[in-house]
Order: structure tokens, then C-alpha cells, then sequence
């Protein structure tokens, strides 16, 4: 029996590190979440995008992409400029607040259909990770050992 209890504990680690490399972009702040949603906010701010909607759940922030690459491979004729959107949610994780971040391009044509494209790439990732970190972010919640030493999130209890 002990045997298998093992085999169990190794597949779910195996299986948590798998989803979290392919999911949203995850990181921790060190506090309630009205703290974060109010950094994030201001950092949106700070990077002169509008705050869309906030509160201690999420933050939703909206830029205009006025690039020539984004324009011609997102807005075709007529339609309107492409919109970055990143939309932060804020989930209470003991005493830090997780942050889960998703990433898109939406543009809307003369006809009044949106099109969305996910930014979710390790480019996009990377450069959210660094902006999170630059407002405070940590890559794990408080409750895990030294950031350094770390490999993988600490699972819920």
C-alpha cells in the first residue's frame, strides 16, 4: 500500500508542473487583494492603458495597438484598431493572493464582429512575468520555501 501511495503523490506532481506549464501566466502577491488589484491597476495605468473594470476579483486593462504589424495582420479594412487586453484574476491564497493573467488581441470589423486572438506564447508570458515582478509579484505564495529554491507551486492543501 505504501508502495502505491508513492506512485499517486509522483503522477500528481507530474501532472500539476504539465498544467501549470501550459496555462495562464501564475504568480503570487504578498497580501489581501485589494493590495494587488490596486498595484496592477496602477501599473496599467502607468503603461497608459485604460482600467476597464476593477475590483478585488480582477483587473481587465485595455491598450490600443497601434503598430503597423498588428494593424495589418489583425484589423483588415474598416474594421477598428487592434485592442491588447489583459485581463488579471485574483484568487485568495491563504494570506497572498494568486494572480492568473490571460492575454488577447481583439479587433472589431465594419460589421460589428469581434475577433479575438490569444497571446498566451512564451513571449507574451515572459514579458507579463517581468512587468508582475517589476510591480512586486513572486514566482510562489509566501508559504513555500526561498523563491530560489523552489522548482514547482506549492499544491493547494
Amino acid at each position: 500500500m505504501r508502495q502505491l501511495n508513492v506512485a499517486i503523490l509522483i503522477v500528481g506532481v507530474t501532472i500539476t508542473a504539465a498544467a501549470a506549464a501550459s496555462g495562464p501566466v501564475n504568480m503570487w502577491f504578498y497580501g489581501p487583494p485589494s493590495e494587488a488589484s490596486d498595484k496592477i491597476a496602477l501599473s496599467c495605468a502607468d503603461r497608459e492603458a485604460t482600467v476597464v473594470e476593477q475590483d478585488d476579483r480582477h483587473v481587465l486593462c485595455q491598450r490600443e495597438n497601434s503598430g503597423i504589424a498588428a494593424r495589418y495582420l489583425f484589423s483588415g479594412r474598416g474594421g477598428t484598431a487592434p485592442m491588447l487586453n489583459v485581463r488579471f484574476s485574483l484568487l485568495k491564497d491563504g494570506p497572498d493572493t494568486r494572480i492568473q493573467v490571460s492575454q488577447w488581441m481583439e479587433v472589431q470589423s465594419a460589421s460589428g464582429q469581434a475577433r479575438r486572438s490569444e497571446l498566451d506564447d512564451a513571449k507574451h508570458d515572459t514579458a507579463m512575468r517581468e512587468v508582475l515582478h517589476a510591480i512586486g509579484a513572486h514566482d510562489f505564495p509566501s508559504t513555500a520555501a526561498d523563491d530560489s529554491t523552489v522548482q514547482e507551486p506549492k499544491p493547494p492543501s
